[in-house]
């Protein structure tokens, strides 16, 4: 389901992986009238997308996008009480 993706910076080069990676996938379009739960679910977050956007047409809507950001494990982290 999920596959690799281009990280690309600020300047429009690709970042290297050493630095952060991840992976994408995109959703299935829902079931109109939703059948299952899954496609109740999706229903609701592309109804809720397409008001956010100004109520746009569901048909103009690309299909939903999630993505697992990776961190290295080489960067130093530190966690302090505050």
């Amino acid at each position: 389901m999920y596959q690799d993706s281009a990280v690309v910076g600020d300047d429009d080069i690709t970042v290297s992986k050493e630095y952060r990676s991840s992976r994408s996938a995109y959703l299935d379009i829902p079931a109109h009238p939703p059948k299952t739960d899954e496609d109740l679910i999706l229903s609701c977050i592309e109804q809720r997308a397409a008001r956010f956007q100004g109520h746009i047409p569901r048909e103009n809507l690309e299909n939903l996008q999630v993505v697992r950001y990776f961190l290295p494990l080489l960067l130093p982290v530190s966690f302090k009480k505050i």
